[in-house]
């Protein structure tokens, strides 16, 4: 039996050298690329190699040459033969995208070893597309108000100086701005720059505030979209209020451990001197504590008033030392007044205030002169020493 023999077809190197046109000097190496060669109506697509130490190349059989050939040689057999190089689709490196410009070359002149065709290539600008969603974190109230909620929500993205880099080169600003309002929840800003660093500020409709930062950074490397969402919950119409106490003589040292009386009403302050007041208080309250005096005595709670306030505490002087009467407050038909804010004037001078029990009794210091102001509860009365002990 004849031994079969087959002889492996020469392939002849074509040296390729990539490089961005913008920056001549800048070779680029390119993975998984692929070239198109064209001569006359012939064509065909070629792998680009690397060699060890870089160089890349493509490669060509002796039938891939007399395909590319076989009409020109007939016509133009005395003359060279021109064919056309290009970049088969976009080529990513890192996050900068390139297309290739076709280069003309000679081609049976460039099989000779030590040839390389320079291809430049040109970066393909690309942006950015963000895609705003809002939701309302408080559920009821978005079910209350969700039109008007949609559809009032604004975000605006504006370009700021910086060191713009891409891949370690810096590269110049690009000035943008834009603002966008939300419809049905939803609003969308494009043609956004690469590789920028933006300052967002996101605002809210009336009445709600942001779950996170209203201003913040954002730095738009690579991606051509990105979704954002923002949330935001309902301040309410009744603000927390909050009660800090401090002692007069160390205003640096929490007063804790110890109940205050709001409006009549028992409050805890704790360990860390805090109290809060209950949210369905309204007006202003008078604010008491036994054997204390509290500066100030009376508290505003209505709307506008700030939401913190701090309490200065001081010891009543004599007050802890001496002795205390119980009385008890009662009107013309001597019916007690439940729950009524009281004004105690204490022997040295300062006034505290206390609230009568389900009683109408209260506790004062002994020498003090109790009064009543003119409020919801009655007409004003006059002062009345205490003089008997418990």
């Amino acid at each position: 039996m004849a031994k079969e023999h087959h002889e492996k077809a020469k392939a002849y190197k074509i040296g390729i050298s990539f490089f961005d046109a913008s920056k001549p000097g800048k070779a680029i190496h390119l993975e998984n690329a692929e070239l198109k060669i064209t001569a006359s109506s012939k064509h065909c697509v070629q792998k680009v190699h690397s060699e060890p130490g870089g160089q890349q190349y493509i490669s060509l059989t002796d039938e891939e040459i007399d395909k590319l050939t076989a009409l020109t040689e007939k016509k133009d057999a005395d003359q060279g033969i021109v064919a056309e190089l290009s970049l088969t689709g976009q080529q990513e490196v890192g996050c900068t995208s390139y297309a290739g410009t076709s280069v003309l070359f000679m081609l049976k002149e460039s099989l000779a070893e030590g040839c390389c065709i320079p291809i430049p290539l040109q970066q393909v600008e690309e942006a950015c597309r963000i895609r705003f969603t809002v939701v309302d974190s408080g559920k009821t109230d978005f079910i209350e108000n969700a039109k008007s909620f949609l559809n009032s929500v604004q975000w605006t993205m504006t370009a700021v100086p910086g060191i713009n880099t891409a891949h370690g080169s810096p590269r110049p600003l690009q000035p943008f701005t834009a603002s966008v309002m939300s419809v049905e929840g939803h609003a969308e800003i494009a043609e956004i720059p690469l590789h920028q660093l933006y300052r967002l500020e996101t605002r809210g409709p009336e009445g709600y505030t942001s779950d996170g930062p209203s201003v913040e950074y954002m730095y738009v490397c690579c991606d051509t979209f990105i979704a954002k969402k923002s949330s935001f919950c309902p301040c309410g119409s009744k603000p927390t209020r909050s009660l800090v106490f401090v002692q007069e003589k160390c205003p640096g040292k929490r007063w804790h451990g110890a109940n205050v009386s709001i409006g009549g009403q028992p409050v805890t302050v704790d360990k860390n001197g805090i109290a809060h007041v209950p949210p369905d208080m309204v007006g202003v309250a008078p604010i008491s504590s036994p054997g204390v005096t509290l500066t100030p005595s009376t508290i505003d709670l209505r709307k506008d008033a700030q939401p913190v306030m701090t309490i200065a505490v001081s010891d009543q002087s004599g007050a802890t030392a001496g002795s205390s009467v119980r009385g008890q407050f009662v009107d013309h038909s001597n019916t007690p007044f439940v729950k009524r804010p009281i004004s105690v004037l204490l022997p040295n001078g300062d006034e505290v205030q206390v609230v009568t029990d389900e009683q109408g009794f209260f506790v004062a210091p002994k020498g003090s002169q109790v009064y009543a102001r003119e409020d919801d509860w009655g007409a004003a009365t006059e002062p009345v020493y205490l003089t008997e002990t418990i």
